[in-house]
């Protein structure tokens, strides 16, 4: 994720080639998180003689917290999302204070 803002920042828009489109596309979260978690199994579960199924129980036992923290983070930005795209700082500034201008309004 950290190559995909670097690259997204460094690099202009104009460019189109295939290593940008490539690295913005390991960059991209879900691809990102997918590859770590395999690249986890192949480091530690492999080499230390773990058979399939307790590399399986292991990854399926983390799922409870992480679903909890993936909930949460989804819902925040989702409600970052709603609050700038239906202006509710605005509204709600000029329901306590009518007439005063929310900043960036």
């Amino acid at each position: 994720m950290l190559m995909h803002t670097v690259v997204e920042t460094a690099v202009p828009e104009e460019w189109s080639n295939p290593i940008v489109d490539f690295a913005l596309f390991l960059g991209q979260p879900i691809v990102a998180l997918l590859l770590t978690v395999l690249l986890a199994i192949l480091v530690f579960g492999v080499p230390m003689g773990d058979t399939a199924d307790e590399i399986s129980a292991r990854v399926g036992g983390a799922l409870g917290p992480i679903v909890g923290v993936l909930l949460i983070v989804g819902a925040g930005g989702e409600l970052a999302t709603f609050r700038v795209h239906s202006d509710l700082g605005r509204k709600v500034c000029n329901s306590w204070r009518p007439g005063l201008n929310a900043v960036g309004s």
